[in-house]
């Protein structure tokens, strides 16, 4: 019988894993602990958490590095301590009250930080949308400590107005919470920088008059109410007068647009004139806004020809069309009627096909006693806009020659 051939068997080295392919375990705890540890035995803090960065891993413990920061612990779903049987660090937002100046350290011990590890400017971001979401299981002291911190860090463009969308949840708007919280910020952020930085911040992350609104439950969802509100707390005159601004910017597009459906639709200019006065009632808009945007959707109205002949008539028929309209608005105001001549300036400019008729356009304007001799005066002396200048005043000085002449005679 025939004995079995052993198999041939594979062999191969053992390969060691290298140190730095081994996954190290993720351990928030430990981290923590570290962290919190460090913070409560050292002097300088903002020194301290630079250095600390090379040695604790701020990028993988980003959330816990914040919850510290702001909380003094780790954050549990639904903003209670998750580990209430650890210590706590004696450093952090929630435990500087709500002074600006004890706020402001902590803000710039973050600007600090952020500038030195700059990946966690994203991670800032993410995280204080999940932060807005716990207020109802904060103090109230710590939620004015969080506004006037998140005032500061947006100021100051540490991060964007972005996570403010958090204060729009049914939970913490039923409450009164997210009003709270935006009116702490108001005020936070005026103590440190100027209304023009909250209107350019909320603007670039599209926290308008309109978003604004829904702090408030639908029944209370209204531009009135909100700065009766504001007008009630008091101290915050300049967000009533930014919302104030917000809210006739909005009511000028949609008169502008109503206004070039009404051009297009050939409505009587008794019609388009009480349409325009009932947005003026209903808004602090006076004639000179008006007549700006009456210009705007009267060319707006007019479907253009490709022939450039052809767009200087339909130009100065519109315009011969609706003088007496415009004039209802310009009548005994200098400054409707400059504007005016500076709109068709502007306007010219940017569509240059029409820019040799700029003088018949204000010769148009003239004798249909819609702009007067004085204001074309003041326009021609240096109240004029700096688009096509030179180009535009000479074609106007032989009608400035013209009317000293007329004067004379």
């Amino acid at each position: 019988m025939a004995s079995k051939t052993e198999k041939p068997q594979l062999a191969g080295a053992r390969i060691k894993s290298r140190k730095r392919d081994e996954k190290v375990k993720f351990d928030p705890v430990a981290f923590s602990e570290s962290l919190i540890t460090r913070l409560n035995d050292c002097e300088n803090l903002a020194e301290y958490l630079e250095e600390a960065g090379n040695s604790l891993d701020y990028r993988r413990y980003s959330d816990q590095f914040f919850d510290i920061f702001i909380a003094g612990g780790i954050l549990a779903p639904g903003g209670t301590l998750e580990h209430p049987e650890l210590a706590t660090s004696e450093f952090c937002v929630f435990r500087a009250g709500a002074s600006d100046e004890e706020v402001k350290q902590y803000s710039t011990m973050l600007d600090k930080v952020l500038r030195r590890f700059k990946y966690l400017q994203v991670l800032l971001e993410e995280h204080a949308v999940k932060v807005l979401k716990f207020l109802k299981a904060f103090t109230e002291e710590q939620r004015v400590a969080l506004a006037k911190f998140m005032a500061q860090i947006m100021s100051s463009g540490m991060c964007s107005a972005k996570p403010l969308n958090s204060l729009f949840q049914d939970q913490l708007v039923k409450d009164g919470f997210s009003e709270e919280f935006m009116f702490s910020l108001f005020r936070g952020w005026l103590a440190v920088s100027s209304i023009n930085s909250l209107a350019t911040s909320f603007r670039k992350g599209s926290i308008v008059i309109d978003k604004l609104l829904l702090i408030y439950p639908l029944n209370k969802r209204s531009e009135d109410h909100l700065i009766e509100r504001i007008r009630e707390v008091g101290g915050l005159d300049d967000i009533v007068t930014w919302l104030n601004s917000q809210r006739t910017t909005a009511m000028k597009s949609e008169l502008q647009a109503t206004l070039t459906d009404a051009f297009a639709d050939e409505k009587k200019p008794s019609e388009i004139v009480a349409i325009a006065t009932d947005a003026m009632s209903k808004s602090s808009m006076k004639d000179h806004d008006v007549v700006t945007i009456l210009w705007t959707a009267l060319m707006d109205a007019v479907e253009w020809n490709k022939k450039s002949d052809l767009i200087v008539e339909q130009a100065l028929r519109q315009v011969n069309k609706y003088c007496r309209l415009l004039a209802h608005f310009t009548q005994n105001s200098e400054k409707a009627q400059l504007l005016l001549i500076n709109k068709t300036q502007n306007y010219c400019y940017d569509n240059q096909t029409i820019m040799k008729v700029f003088v018949k356009i204000i010769m148009l304007l003239y004798h249909h006693g819609v702009i007067e001799e004085e204001a074309i005066r003041a326009w021609y002396d240096g109240r004029n806009s700096s688009k096509g200048r030179t180009v535009f005043l000479e074609q106007t000085a032989p009608l400035i020659e013209w009317l000293d002449t007329a004067d004379v005679e």
